[in-house]
């Protein structure tokens, strides 16, 4: 099957019976029933203190942490699956002050030679997240905003590498996609990326979830901070929802109306 497409035989299995983590995100991936809604909250640049912390108090389905060498020690703690945060290689060239469209204005050579050491830093990244026996990644998406890059820009200079990066780890459990930026966000141009759930950044970009579903026909990884979980669950069509988002803080929030959501949310697909 197709990452991130739905097919008519993508019901989960028994009704009734208990899933566990992997087998809850994995269900709802491909848009079948669950015994409740899965989710996870992330922060950026999780430890895994945090991440334990936050495991113990809450028992999301998924955690996220920045390193790879700390997923053994979550794995070992706890039965969530576990994911690395990763980002693309222009957010890395961001972070280090560099502007790969300035580059790229130097010339297709100067621009590829640029751009084309990040590329090979993220793809040893997957690489690794992968090897440490992660259940996937969550890929963060930086420079598909006006802000940053235009469409022409981002999509003949970096989205067909994001397409070939993410194509590389598609036999990992669960990828995440998820897509920094604020309104006018080229969701549109990245939603086929490959991946299990597709996210957005709700509060800086208030697009609705039922808009995304008409680009991107998978499952989404959205709502936990929505006001009414219901409408939404309702206008993506019941299914393939993933209750998650990006938080400043895991310590700081309460979950509580989250754990209540999944549960009466999933009650009400059946």
């Amino acid at each position: 099957m197709r990452a991130g497409i739905f097919t008519a035989s993508n019901k989960c299995g028994e009704r009734g019976r208990f899933l566990d983590s992997r087998e809850r995100l994995t269900a709802a991936a491909r848009g079948g029933e669950t015994d409740r809604l899965p989710w996870f909250a992330w922060q950026p640049a999780t430890d895994a203190t945090a991440a334990l912390d936050h495991y113990r108090k809450w028992q999301p389905d998924a955690l996220v942490v920045q390193s790879s060498q700390e997923v053994a020690e979550l794995l070992a703690e706890t039965s969530a699956a576990v994911l690395v945060e990763i980002d693309n290689p222009f957010g890395r060239a961001m972070q280090r002050g560099i502007d790969l469209n300035a580059e790229f204005d130097k010339g297709p050579s100067v621009g590829d030679a640029a751009f084309g050491g990040f590329v090979q830093e993220t793809r040893l990244a997957l690489a690794s997240a992968i090897e440490s026996g992660a259940d996937g990644v969550l890929y963060r998406v930086f420079g598909a905003e006006p802000s940053l890059s235009t469409p022409m820009q981002f999509g003949g200079f970096y989205l067909e590498q994001e397409r070939e990066l993410l194509g590389e780890i598609t036999d990992a459990r669960f990828n995440v996609v998820f897509v920094e930026g604020g309104e006018e966000t080229y969701l549109d141009v990245v939603s086929d990326l490959p991946g299990n759930a597709f996210g957005w950044d709700e509060e800086r970009n208030a697009v609705s979830a039922s808009t995304v579903r008409a680009m991107h026909q998978g499952a989404l990884a959205c709502g936990l901070h929505s006001e009414d979980p219901q409408k939404l669950f309702a206008s993506i069509g019941r299914l393939g929802l993933i209750l998650s988002g990006k938080v400043v803080s895991l310590a700081d929030r309460d979950f509580g109306d989250v754990l209540a959501a999944a549960q009466s949310l999933a009650e009400a697909s059946r």
